[in-house]
C-alpha cells in the first residue's frame, strides 16, 4: 500500500490541566478524567486536539448508526461548541460528559457516544484501532521516558496517560532510537531522519525502523510503513513491536554468558545445554523460584500471570534478594490492591518501581510482570555459586567471536521466517533437529515429511532421526554437506551447524533472486558482475573479483552500490574516504542502514563488512539485488 502524499505527522497537542479540570468537576476522579481524555482522543483521530464534523460522521460509522448530512452534523457541534470553533474541544466534550452524569444532554453526539465509548478499544472510531490495554501504553511510556532522557531529537516526556506515544511514533525517529537501546548500534543515528519533511523521509525512517527490529531478533508480521505512519489509528501495532523491543532490551543480561552464576539453577540430571536451550522467561521463573526455595516456601510459579497475583510470591523474592531494604510487612495486608501496592513500595526502596502498578499485579498482566521481574533480576540477580558444588565447565560459553556473530545473524533470520519452534540459541536449540526441520519447510515448503518427525524426542535415538532427516533434506536440496552428519547436530558441533545453516540460508537468497529474476538461476559470480555493473553505472571505478575482495572493507563498494540503487537514500556527507580503521567502520554502519532504509532486510552486523566476512557479504549483496529487482 502507498502511503498518501498528502499525509501529515500530527504534532503532540499538550496535555490538559488534569488539576484544574478535577477541580471543576469535582465528582470525577483522575482516573475517571484520564479515561475521558483517552475516549475524546479515540474520536479525534488526528489528535488535532478537537473533534470536527468528518470525525463525528466516523462516530456514527462505527457504531452502526446512520451518518447524519453535514448539515445535521454541523448543528450536533454547535450544541457543544461554546467557543464558536466549528468543532468540540476536550473542556467542551467534558461540559458533555458532565451534563450526561448529570441526567441531560440527550441526543445528537451525547446518543452516539454512549454506544461509541464501549467500543474504543474494540473498534476505534476510525474504523483501525484495535484492542490495546491501557496499563501496557503507560507503562511502556513511562520505560521510554526513562531510557531515552535527555535525547535532544525526541519531545520527551511523553505523557503515559494520553495517545501521545502514538503520535510520537508517526515519524519512525522514537522507534528507531528504541532499537538502539535495546541493542546498540543496530541503526546508524545520523541515517535517522530527525526532523522528515515529509512522507518520503518518514517512509524511510519506518523502513529503518522495521528492518532493524527484524535484524535484533523482532517478530515483525503484517505491519508495514503505511501502519506506522497510521499509528494512531493502529495502537495495537505499537505496542506491540514495542513491547518486542522493550523485551529484549529487559532480557539481554538473562543468559550463561551475561550471568555465569545462573548454573545454580541447573536441576538434577541436567547440563549446560539444557540451560541454553531455555528461553529467559523460562530461565526468570527458574530464578524466581529458586529464590522461594531458600526463603523455605512451597510457592512455586509456572507463569507471569495468576502465579503473582497475591503478592506472596513477590513478597518473598524481594525479601530475599534484597532483605535489608524489603520486608514482608506487605503479606500483613488482607487487601490484594493493598498487599501489592506494599510490594511496589518496596521496590521503590531499591529502584524498582517500574512497569507495574497494583491493579497490573492483581489482575496478573504477563507482559507488565514479565517487565518488572526482569527488571529486579538486572539490578539484584543475587546468585552465588557454592564453594563445595561439583565444577562445571564453562568453557563452551566462550564462543569465537566471529561465531558468536554468525549464530546471530543465523538466528535472527529464521526467526524471520516464524519458524517453529521459535529459535532461542542456534546451539542450545539445535540437538533436537526440529529447528533445522522447520527453516527447511519454509524454504522448500513440503521438503518435510512431518509424519517422519518426532516431535518431542526424549531419547538420544529420537534425536538422532529427525537430524539424519535434516542432512537427507538438504543432501537432496543440494546444499554443500561436507563431513556432517546426524551425529554432529545431535552433539551441537558450532562450525558444522554454522556451515549447514549458511547452506540453508545461501539457499533461500539465491531461491528468491531466482523467483524475482523470473526463473532465471542466480550465483555468486552473477551477483558479483551485477554488483560491479551497478557502481560502474554511476562512475565508481573500483571492481570487486570476489566476495573476499578486500577493498570491500572501506565499505565504499557498497555505498556507490546503493548510489546506483537509490541516489537519494545517501548523505554523502556523512560517507568518509575508509582510510582508517574508523572511517571504514563509519561507513559499514551507514552503509546497513541505508539498505534497511530504503527497504532491504539485512541481518549482518556492521563488523562482517570491515572484516570482510564472504558469506555474510554475500548476503548483503543478494538483498541489494532482490530489491532492485
Amino acid at each position: 500500500r502507498e502511503v498518501p502524499e498528502d499525509s501529515t505527522s500530527s504534532m503532540p497537542v499538550a496535555p490538559p490541566d488534569f488539576d484544574a479540570l478535577k477541580a471543576k468537576y469535582p465528582s470525577f476522579s483522575l482516573v475517571d478524567l484520564k479515561k475521558f481524555k483517552s475516549e475524546f482522543d479515540a474520536f479525534d483521530e488526528d489528535l488535532s486536539g478537537d473533534i470536527d464534523a468528518n470525525e463525528l460522521a466516523s462516530v456514527f460509522k462505527n457504531v452502526g448508526e446512520k451518518v447524519p448530512s453535514a448539515a445535521e452534523l454541523k448543528q450536533m457541534i454547535a450544541q457543544h461548541d461554546t467557543t464558536g470553533t466549528g468543532t468540540i474541544e476536550f473542556g467542551e466534550f467534558m461540559a458533555m460528559i458532565d451534563e450526561l452524569h448529570k441526567g441531560g444532554a440527550e441526543g445528537g453526539f451525547s446518543k452516539v457516544y454512549q454506544k461509541a465509548k464501549d467500543r474504543i478499544k474494540i473498534e476505534g472510531m476510525g474504523g483501525a484501532v484495535h484492542s490495546f490495554a491501557e496499563e501496557e501504553r503507560d507503562a511502556f511510556a513511562e520505560h521510554i521516558n526513562a531510557t531515552l532522557e535527555g535525547d535532544k531529537d525526541l519531545a520527551l516526556p511523553i505523557d503515559p496517560s494520553g495517545n501521545q506515544l502514538f503520535s510520537m511514533c508517526q515519524d519512525g525517529v522514537l522507534i528507531n532510537k528504541m532499537i538502539n537501546a535495546a541493542q546498540p548500534g543496530t541503526v546508524f543515528e545520523k541515517a535517522i531522519n530527525v526532523k522528515p519533511k515529509g512522507v518520503h523521509h518518514r517512509v524511510e525512517n519506518h523502513n529503518l525502523a522495521l528492518n532493524s527490529a527484524k535484524a535484533i531478533g523482532c517478530t515483525v508480521v503484517n505491519i508495514g510503513p503505511t501502519d506506522l505512519e497510521e499509528s494512531v489509528k493502529k495502537p495495537h501495532l505499537v505496542l506491540g513491536i514495542m513491547w518486542q523491543i522493550i523485551k529484549i532490551q529487559l532480557l539481554q543480561k538473562v543468559s550463561l554468558r551475561e550471568c555465569p552464576e545462573l548454573v545454580v539453577l541447573l536441576k538434577d540430571g541436567e547440563t549446560l545445554q539444557d540451560l541454553l536451550k531455555l528461553p529467559p522467561e523460562d530461565i526468570l521463573m527458574r530464578w524466581v523460584n529458586h529464590h522461594l526455595k531458600n526463603a523455605g516456601s512451597d510457592r512455586t510459579i509456572k507463569n507471569f500471570s495468576g502465579d503473582i497475583k497475591d503478592s506472596e510470591v513477590y513478597t518473598l523474592l524481594m525479601n530475599q534478594i534484597c532483605p535489608d531494604k524489603c520486608d514482608k510487612s506487605p503479606m500483613s495486608k488482607s487487601d490484594m490492591t493493598q498487599r501489592a501496592e506494599g510490594v511496589l513500595q518496596n521496590a521503590d526502596k531499591i529502584g524498582c518501581r517500574k512497569f507495574v502498578r497494583p491493579r497490573d499485579i492483581v489482575n496478573g498482566n504477563s507482559k507488565l510482570n514479565l517487565a518488572f521481574v526482569a527488571t529486579l533480576f538486572n539490578d539484584y540477580p543475587a546468585l552465588s555459586v557454592p564453594e563445595d558444588a561439583p565444577p562445571l565447565d564453562l568453557a563452551e560459553l566462550e564462543e569465537d567471536e566471529g561465531d558468536s556473530r554468525e549464530e546471530r545473524v543465523f538466528r535472527n533470520w529464521m526467526n524471520s521466517l516464524h519458524v517453529d519452534p521459535f529459535v532461542n540459541n542456534l546451539f542450545g536449540d539445535a540437538s533436537d533437529g526440529l529447528i533445522f526441520l522447520g527453516t527447511l519447510d519454509k524454504i522448500k515448503a513440503g521438503s518435510v515429511n512431518w509424519k517422519m518427525v518426532n516431535k518431542k524426542p526424549k531419547r538420544v535415538f529420537n534425536k538422532v532421526e529427525n537430524a539424519n532427516q535434516v542432512v537427507t533434506i538438504c543432501k537432496d536440496m543440494r546444499l554443500h554437506m561436507v563431513n556432517i552428519g546426524g551425529n554432529d547436530i545431535v552433539e551441537t558441533n558450532k562450525k558444522l551447524i554454522l556451515g549447514m545453516t549458511w547452506q540453508m540460508m545461501r539457499f533461500h537468497l539465491l531461491e528468491f533472486l531466482k523467483e524475482v529474476g523470473g526463473g532465471k538461476k542466480v550465483e555468486e559470480q552473477d551477483m558479483i558482475k551485477w554488483a560491479n555493473e551497478k557502481v560502474a553505472s554511476v562512475g565508481y571505478d573500483g571492481k570487486i573479483a570476489s566476495m573476499r575482495d578486500p577493498s570491500l572493507k572501506s565499505g565504499l563498494f557498497f555505498m556507490n552500490l546503493l548510489k546506483a540503487i537509490a541516489p537519494d537514500a545517501i548523505n554523502w556527507d556523512i560517507v568518509t574516504a575508509g582510510q582508517t580503521e574508523e572511517d571504514c567502520a563509519t561507513n559499514a554502519k551507514y552503509c546497513l542502514s541505508v539498505a534497511r532504509k530504503i527497504g532491504c532486510t539485512v541481518f549482518l552486523l556492521w563488523e562482517d563488512i570491515v572484516e570482510v566476512k564472504p558469506k555474510m557479504l554475500t548476503t548483503l549483496i543478494g538483498s541489494l539485488m532482490a530489491h532492485k529487482k
